[in-house]
């Protein structure tokens, strides 16, 4: 989330941002999809959304939140749901070890937890705890950050299809780390109608809101464009040990869905190659790439399917 004096400098830079908050504060959840995201993204970009018929990689997404409800989407969007999936496809030894499963924060007992880990919400995104050490965590703050997103409504926030009528719960995990404590890179592997077309490389500066994404082919050599709203990654030395394995699986894991555009995030850590998630809508379908021209060469990658229910 940005800092409120990041917010309003990006405010002075485009003013339709102030409406942002409004999005968020659920005062518009009563228009309809499609009105609503053609608001929100005029208020993100400055530009049309154009649906009839979409074009580019962002507007195809807005069409498949709008037009594209298959039931897999729920399943798979549920951090929860997804590993038994992702065990039935590949098996348990790319999920991270479970701790526990809870409906609300009252719920969790901290004194059974290990003294590394990670608590999360099983639905939508961000609200995430970092445990490095259970000694010197604050576990009203933890509760807290869980229990906004617990009460957050990630559909009506951006109608992402697959958070409708979320039935959110709070899961704890093994915390994974690079082996020297940072969080270890993300993988997230760009599904476009059945293959594999881009890598994108996230890393993390500590926490959830700064670090560094860069696009890369599926043979590791970098790819021409790039995200306005982070910098990039350092060059790329070599891929990781697991990363043909990681790609194999992104593939399994994405033909067996059976959807048009999926990212299957993945990481690895000590030689071994992590599941991370299921992604249908990066950034809500309004990424800025640069340059600019890629948000339409994507979207000639993406093939919609026929409207259905």
């Amino acid at each position: 989330m940005l800092s409120r004096t990041t917010f309003w400098s990006a405010v002075r830079k485009r003013p339709a941002w102030a409406l942002l908050p409004i999005f968020e504060s659920g005062l518009l959840n009563f228009i309809r999809d499609e009105p609503y995201l053609k608001l929100q993204y005029w208020a993100l970009t400055g530009k049309e959304l154009h649906l009839d018929p979409p074009i580019t990689f962002n507007e195809k997404i807005a069409w498949l939140k709008i037009n594209d409800h298959r039931k897999i989407y729920r399943t798979l969007a549920d951090k929860f749901l997804a590993r038994d999936f992702v065990a039935e496809h590949l098996d348990r030894t790319w999920l991270v070890p479970l701790l526990g499963v809870w409906k609300r924060t009252s719920d969790i007992d901290f004194s059974t937890l290990p003294d590394r880990f990670v608590l999360k919400c099983t639905h939508g995104y961000g609200g995430t705890v970092l445990c490095r050490d259970k000694d010197k965590l604050n576990i009203s703050e933890a509760e807290a950050i869980l229990q906004k997103t617990l009460g957050t409504d990630f559909y009506a926030r951006s109608r992402e299809w697959a958070y409708c009528n979320a039935l959110p719960k709070i899961i704890a995990e093994s915390l994974i780390d690079d082996g020297g404590g940072a969080r270890p890179a993300d993988y997230k592997f760009m599904y476009f109608n059945g293959r594999v077309e881009f890598v994108c490389i996230s890393r993390s500066l500590g926490d959830f809101s700064s670090g560094t994404v860069s696009f890369y082919y599926p043979d590791g050599r970098p790819a021409p464009f790039k995200r306005v709203d982070y910098p990039e990654c350092p060059p790329c030395q070599r891929l990781p040990e697991q990363f043909e394995r990681m790609k194999a699986a992104a593939e399994t894991l994405a033909s067996a869905a059976d959807v048009p555009f999926v990212r299957i995030d993945f990481y690895e850590s000590g030689g071994h190659a992590y599941f991370s998630e299921f992604t249908f809508y990066p950034c809500g379908g309004s990424i800025f790439f640069d340059p600019p021209i890629y948000d339409k060469i994507l979207g000639d990658m993406l093939s919609l399917p026929p409207h259905r229910d």
